[in-house]
């Protein structure tokens, strides 16, 4: 990326994670659903990585109340929901969907993308939007906290993947 850095304009990176944020990642969700086996107890993958979420959540909180103990000091808000937010999803983040793949092939495929999926989704997207706003003193109204999390387009494919996948079923049954 050094030398495409050099040529490419400054706002590259932004407009790149826009797109990925608006139109990559919700149509790789969709895609995900829609191909991947939901029978069995897959439901265990989102419990563990909720227990994960939370645990890091709740690890992070205690690192920030120990400073803030042995310090007679607080970090800045913002520094505050930025380690939270990081030890949360830091456990569930990208699990690298090739590698994954690879090692346990298309058969638990469905455990590590329902683990990914939600856990990520609703840690990163959900969790995340609220952590960042509530820690980033830009929003004091829960009105501008819940458009914050319904305007994302995650949550958004979450969901109409579900339904397309519900949808392609009764297409076959009937």
């Amino acid at each position: 990326m050094p030398i495409l850095g050099r040529k490419l304009p400054v706002t590259f990176p932004t407009r790149l994670g826009q797109f990925l944020f608006w139109v990559g990642v919700p149509i790789s969700i969709v895609s995900f659903l829609r191909q991947t086996d939901l029978s069995g107890q897959i439901w265990i993958a989102p419990v563990i990585a909720y227990l994960a979420i939370f645990l890091g959540a709740f690890l992070a909180w205690l690192g920030i109340k120990g400073q803030a103990y042995l310090t007679n000091s607080l970090p800045e808000p913002s520094t505050q929901g930025s380690l939270i937010l990081a030890a949360m999803v830091g456990n569930t983040g990208y699990l690298g969907f090739p590698i994954t793949l690879a090692m346990v092939g298309k058969e638990y495929f469905a455990w590590a993308l329902f683990y990914d999926l939600l856990g990520s989704l609703f840690g990163a997207y959900g969790l995340g939007v609220l952590l960042a706003v509530r820690f980033g003193n830009t929003v004091h109204n829960y009105g501008h906290l819940a458009k914050a999390i319904l305007i994302n387009p995650a949550l958004w494919s979450f969901g109409f993947g579900l339904l397309f996948r519900m949808f392609e079923k009764l297409q076959i049954i009937l």
